[in-house]
């Protein structure tokens, strides 16, 4: 895909084209709260959009020379780094269920819920703030087929619902992960830390040693506040199981 462009709150990588060397090419908006969706949509119309006397159906007088394929609606349970950028931290730490039905009234492609889903009860519920899709990570973290390290999939199927902290401790940006003793060391320095991408660069060799050792303590272990929800099994075993207990769900509400 292109050169990833982040603007307050929204991830979003333009796709040069419909096809290139015909390959199909999706772009995605990460959106950690409405009031981010809606400052990537004002800088994306600045940066791609051109004035035109014949634009398409419904443009408005604009197009857009690139264009978005999907929202990802990411909620604060998310792990991993967070959907936000300049100043927009203390604004996105808001959950999956507010954000999905406000942005999916606000946009005409499909939005994808993210943040907190690990079992069928969140796809449905996901679906029934109208959401098209979920992103699912966390629940797949300790599957067969991860390329997480063992000890950083240990860390998670030992987790509880309150083991998970946001921190900006290994790269200088904001991601959810499971608490350990670098962490909780990195709370008690008192000078700010360095902005990513330096802080992730004065960590590397750290975090490289740890993964070699290997010592979760000193690892970046990024799960969502799900995580103890999370089942050890085959990639494709998950899926199947989460088909039938969305289909479970759904067929108790029916009743």
């Amino acid at each position: 895909m292109g050169t990833a462009r982040s603007y307050a709150g929204c991830a979003a990588e333009p796709a040069k084209g419909k096809r290139e060397k015909g390959r199909a090419r999706i772009a995605l908006g990460l959106a950690s709260s409405l009031a981010a969706f809606v400052a990537v949509r004002a800088r994306w119309k600045t940066s791609f959009e051109k004035p035109s006397s014949n634009p398409p159906s419904g443009r408005g007088g604009f197009y857009s020379v690139f264009s978005v394929d999907a929202v990802v609606a990411q909620g604060y349970e998310a792990g991993g780094h967070r959907g936000t950028f300049l100043g927009f931290e203390a604004s996105a730490l808001i959950g999956t269920i507010a954000p999905v039905p406000q942005i999916v009234d606000k946009v005409s492609v499909p939005v994808i819920a993210s943040g907190g889903i690990m079992d069928g009860r969140g796809i449905v519920a996901a679906l029934a703030l109208g959401a098209s899709a979920v992103q699912m990570g966390t629940a797949f973290l300790a599957s067969r087929e991860s390329g997480a390290p063992p000890s950083h999939k240990k860390a998670v199927l030992q987790s509880r619902d309150t083991s998970t902290v946001i921190t900006a401790a290994f790269s200088g940006k904001p991601a959810r992960g499971i608490q350990n003793a670098f962490i909780s060391l990195m709370r008690e320095y008192e000078a700010p830390i360095p902005p990513y991408p330096v802080q992730n660069a004065l960590t590397r060799p750290m975090r490289d040693w740890a993964a070699r050792q290997p010592d979760p303590e000193f690892m970046a272990l990024w799960a969502g506040q799900g995580s103890a929800m999370c089942r050890e099994a085959g990639a494709g075993e998950i899926v199947r199981r989460l088909i039938r207990e969305a289909e479970q769900v759904l067929g108790a509400l029916s009743r």
